[in-house]
């Protein structure tokens, strides 16, 4: 059991893995783009084998989520993703509802890491309300939540502009709550280095999104595209959830208070 706990705590190990995976994975994927045309059925069979194996990317984010609560949401959502890619693409099950069901943990996923562990602004009703939109309506799908990921990695890697992007949020929930006390947001000072990861990740969730656009204005290679999206997207993950492994680097009281006066 101490062996398990130690390998899982290897940030080291783990940033290894996930690297060099990703870029395993992207230089042959890119090399069996050429069999498009000379080898149909093999790229097809490989496009479909890729869209479930790319699950694997998550593990990273799974082995560093110190928080338990995030950690049993990238596992559930995981599950969720590859049933339904498995049900799609290998049986003749109708995957309607599995697929409402991927938006959802999908969408619910990453509201959680960027309000709760990101902005720290803690409101548990526009996450419920977020989810079930993307579980309900096709204007609240997986994309749209990842345009909206990688536009707050964006902005809360850089400097000041985390400060904005909790206003702008305060503001958001205050209307939808109608009025509603909207919770009180926890400053967390990331240092450079962490700002320099925000911003692969800020790099990752857009390749994800192009990604995602080109399988579906592109004919013949939606699930290719998918493959990409996935490995991407776990591997953005991966980043964000390794920056908050780490220990908070807090202001001193005198800062935190300015700042809470600020906003």
């Amino acid at each position: 059991m101490t062996v398990w706990v130690k390998i899982l705590h290897c940030g080291m190990l783990w940033d290894k893995i996930a690297w060099w995976g990703l870029a395993l994975f992207v230089a042959v994927h890119a090399c069996v783009i050429f069999t498009r045309e000379s080898a149909p059925q093999f790229f097809e069979d490989y496009c479909d084998a890729a869209v479930l194996a790319t699950h694997v990317f998550a593990v990273p984010a799974v082995a560093r989520a110190s928080k338990s609560g995030l950690r049993g949401q990238i596992v559930s959502a995981t599950v969720v993703s590859f049933l339904y890619h498995f049900f799609r693409l290998y049986t003749s099950v109708d995957y309607a509802g599995w697929q409402r069901l991927d938006h959802a943990v999908a969408t619910g996923l990453i509201v959680t890491v960027f309000l709760e562990y990101m902005a720290h602004v803690h409101s548990t009703g526009i996450i419920v309300l977020l989810t079930a939109l993307a579980a309900s309506f096709s204007f609240g799908s997986v994309l749209s939540s990842a345009v909206t990921a990688a536009v707050l990695v964006g902005l809360i890697a850089l400097p000041y502009l985390d400060t904005i992007t909790q206003k702008c949020l305060r503001v958001v929930l205050y209307s939808v709550s109608l009025g509603g006390e909207v919770p009180q947001a926890l400053f967390k000072c990331y240092t450079p280095s962490q700002r320099w990861r925000l911003l692969i990740a800020f790099v990752l969730q857009l390749l994800s999104v192009a990604s995602f656009l080109v399988g579906d204005y592109v004919n013949g290679i939606d699930s290719y595209a998918h493959a990409l999206w996935h490995a991407f997207a776990y591997s953005s993950l991966f980043v964000l959830v390794s920056v908050l492994a780490e220990p908070e680097h807090v202001p001193e009281r005198e800062t935190r208070r300015v700042y809470f006066q600020i906003i």
